[in-house]
């Protein structure tokens, strides 16, 4: 951890507020993503990321500062999504960065047009997933975790994150189908 990362964070548990806005506006970015995976609604993800940007702040005194800031970091936002989850109705998770598809960047135009059904479909997907596979979904796929911290990050036994991710991904072949081109991928 950088140096001027640990001292913006003594300053916050000292109460400086010009410390927790720049610590939160070197994070928010990231934040607001992590949010908006949990839901894919602008509006439902700032509400979330305003909501984790709290709690961090609330948390930041259980911070071991010999540990890495970043993945603490992340666990505080995920935990707090999934309380906002828990008591809503459930969000969607969709997997992003549609350049990653086939032909979603093609100058074809019914070749975006397919990209286009694949990504709805996916989006679709990932939605008839229960929450928790889709976490594990994101976080394996989006967030490039291995089982382990996966397991640290939510708290589930790493065998129920290898079960969670096999089921979501067997559910998501099968609602997919169709598009078996890019289905190796996953």
């Amino acid at each position: 951890m950088a140096c001027e990362e640990l001292a913006l964070i003594v300053a916050c548990r000292e109460g400086s507020l010009e410390a927790c806005s720049q610590l939160l506006s070197q994070y928010e970015g990231y934040i607001y993503s992590l949010c908006y995976r949990f839901s894919h609604q602008r509006e439902e993800a700032l509400e979330m990321a305003q909501e984790a940007m709290f709690r961090l702040i609330q948390a930041l005194p259980s911070f071991q500062p010999n540990r890495r800031f970043k993945p603490w970091l992340r666990r505080v936002v995920i935990n707090s999504c999934l309380n906002l989850i828990r008591h809503k109705e459930p969000a969607t998770i969709p997997l992003e960065n549609a350049e990653r598809w086939p032909a979603a960047t093609a100058a074809d135009p019914a070749a975006q047009a397919e990209a286009l059904e694949i990504q709805h479909s996916l989006h679709k997907a990932l939605q008839d997933l229960p929450v928790i596979t889709r976490l594990v979904i994101v976080l394996r796929h989006q967030e490039g975790l291995s089982y382990q911290e996966i397991a640290d990050e939510t708290g589930l036994p790493i065998g129920t994150v290898r079960t969670h991710l096999h089921r979501g991904r067997q559910r998501l072949r099968a609602a997919l189908s169709e598009h078996y081109a890019w289905e190796a991928s996953l």
